[in-house]
């Protein structure tokens, strides 16, 4: 049979099948170019070869090739019962680009960059829900349900959960009919796009991958580093493969190394030894001159500066020393910046350690110039410590 009779009933199926235009758009590239260099139907694999072994195309763009490809002999064999030459063929080399995750801090300039409520709930509802921009766009005012939002994109039309506060902020913006508005009316996915991409341009965050992608996978990664779970994070984010979801396992890490150290049977039975922290302690304790520090952080705050103890095989005094030298450097340092005021935490952890006296005498400074606490100046510390580490 001819390819490119094939090719047509082929994309003609898809499009019978609801499949989205973005979709239905990669296979007809995948199949043109199959078309190009095999009028007939290839019967084995070697006859891909020439499709396949494109220089010009990157190794990423080889892959989505081969993978179209896979899917529409698959239906050939189905419907027309024809030979797959994909049988046999090795697989292309892949080569794992981790894409971009912002830091909290990275998180807060773009928040400040936010000049309208319009950009903040851009911004708040991919970090909120985990949206593709193309889903984004797609929401209009009858979208907004009692804790769900109606999004249409890659995967056709779905529910996610949005948080109460972040619908009143899509509820408070717009029209009767629509969300996102501009000067000429509503935004199609472009101007979308391009809302967030001047919002990473004025918060200073550049690059290749800075926009609104970039979003979702900070959704993805900080939800597993929170502690969701990856089958409740792959209905959120709309993934139809649990390995795409994965990925954010990975991306977080060092949390779970982390945690690991926290909860490993071995080391909590003492079955093994943590020469690092003895490294550790054995050095904080060669100052003779130390003094009682008591304080109280955030919960959040003491929940990341244990997993970083863990990850450092350290104990707790020895990382919140490290966390108040790394500070007092940094205000050292930069005398002239004032550290932003804390938001009062509505859960604490106690902080009970002993601190070399010298670094107790700059905290101490610090609070009569900042005119704060010393839970406020040991909370500041372990804030900036969390936040450096992170990044």
């Amino acid at each position: 049979m001819h390819t490119a009779e094939l090719r047509s009933q082929f994309l003609a199926d898809c499009t019978a099948r609801g499949l989205a235009p973005a979709t239905v758009a990669q296979y007809a590239w995948a199949l043109g170019r199959l078309t190009d260099q095999c009028e007939e139907y290839p019967s084995i694999g070697r006859d891909l070869l020439p499709v396949l072994d494109d220089a010009a195309l990157a190794l990423e763009s080889r892959r989505d090739l081969l993978k179209c490809l896979k899917t529409f002999f698959g239906w050939c064999v189905q419907t027309h019962a024809l030979p797959n030459p994909c049988d046999g063929l090795r697989p292309i080399p892949h080569r794992r680009n981790w894409p971009r995750v912002l830091t909290e801090e990275e998180i807060a300039l773009l928040m400040k960059a936010s000049n309208t409520p319009r950009d903040r709930a851009l911004l708040l509802v991919v970090l909120d829900s985990g949206l593709r921009v193309s889903e984004v766009a797609s929401i209009r005012r009858q979208h907004v349900r009692d804790g769900w939002l109606v999004v249409t994109g890659k995967v056709g039309t779905r529910q996610v959960p949005i948080s109460t506060k972040v619908a009143t902020l899509l509820e408070e913006i717009g029209d009767e009919e629509n969300i996102w508005l501009g000067q000429r009316g509503p935004l199609s996915k472009s101007g979308v796009k391009l809302s967030y991409k001047r919002m990473f341009r004025r918060a200073g965050i550049m690059g290749p991958k800075a926009g609104p992608h970039t979003l979702r996978h900070t959704f993805g990664t900080f939800y597993i580093r929170n502690g969701g779970q990856v089958s409740q994070l792959r209905i959120i984010m709309g993934h139809s493969k649990l390995e795409t979801t994965m990925i954010y396992v990975h991306l977080s890490g060092r949390d779970v190394l982390a945690d690991h150290a926290l909860h490993s049977p071995a080391k909590t039975l003492g079955l093994i030894d943590n020469d690092q922290a003895a490294k550790e302690e054995t050095v904080h304790s060669e100052t003779p001159d130390v003094t009682v520090l008591h304080g109280r952080i955030s919960a959040d705050l003491h929940k990341k500066l244990r997993f970083l103890m863990a990850a450092d095989g350290m104990r707790f005094t020895p990382q919140v020393v490290r966390a108040v030298r790394e500070y007092v450097a940094h205000r050292r340092a930069t005398p002239h910046d004032r550290p932003a005021a804390l938001e009062a935490p509505t859960e604490t952890k106690s902080v009970h350690c002993r601190i070399p006296s010298e670094l107790h005498r700059e905290l101490r400074g610090w609070m009569v110039a900042d005119g704060t606490g010393v839970a406020d100046q040991l909370a500041l510390a372990v804030r900036y410590y969390v936040t450096t580490r992170q990044g």
